[in-house]
């Protein structure tokens, strides 16, 4: 009698999907392992003694279908296709001078509230190519700004007075003391005045 090998746990078959549910949402969603595995949230979820394929990981509050969809974008194409390191500072303007012409369209097809939007559930869900990218079509966007313009708005905004995270619209995933202190360098070329009157 030949045994069913498939009934021995040593040769179940590995899972080649993951189950993911966003809040609010009825159903699952199903990934790709591969592609799910881009985040880091998601494998760490996966590495706990209490997950069971059977029951789909959990997704930070800040993740939405809209959202999800290109996150998942990205992740599909970063499993073909690994996105380049970019670069800092950025040597142009151009993203698609920055990092390959899919990551650059990708980026710069969004508007600037959904990149903040998409730096927050990047930063939640450990996938830290997204977020650089997000982040340096920011930058690049910003660097287009008149210095003075750009002080005026950050003024505005809050983010030159050491205001809270998640203040004034600045994206909460990214943190306002790293808004503060990267964007408006990233954007005026990277100068910071010292502060010390001359003699």
């Amino acid at each position: 009698i030949i045994a069913n090998r498939n009934t021995n746990p040593q040769y179940k078959m590995a899972a080649t999907t993951v189950k993911v549910q966003i809040k609010g949402e009825e159903t699952a969603t199903e990934l790709a392992l591969d592609v799910a595995k881009v985040s880091i949230f998601i494998q760490e979820e996966m590495a706990k003694d209490t997950y069971s394929a059977d029951t789909p990981v959990d997704l930070p509050d800040c993740v939405t279908p809209t959202n999800f969809a290109k996150v998942v974008k990205y992740c599909e194409h970063f499993v073909e296709e690994p996105m380049d390191k970019i670069k800092m500072p950025l040597k142009s303007v151009e993203m698609k001078d920055n990092v390959q012409e899919w990551y650059a369209d990708f980026a710069t097809e969004q508007s600037q509230p959904e990149l903040f939007e998409l730096i927050t559930v990047a930063n939640d869900l450990k996938i830290a190519g997204l977020m650089t990218l997000c982040s340096a079509t920011v930058a690049a966007e910003m660097k287009k700004i008149p210095k003075e313009d750009l002080i005026k708005m950050f003024s505005a905004m809050g983010m030159l007075g050491g205001a809270p995270p998640g203040a004034m619209g600045a994206p909460p995933g990214l943190g306002m003391a790293g808004m503060s202190a990267a964007a408006p360098q990233a954007a005026t070329g990277g100068k910071k005045k010292s502060g010390k009157k001359k003699k």
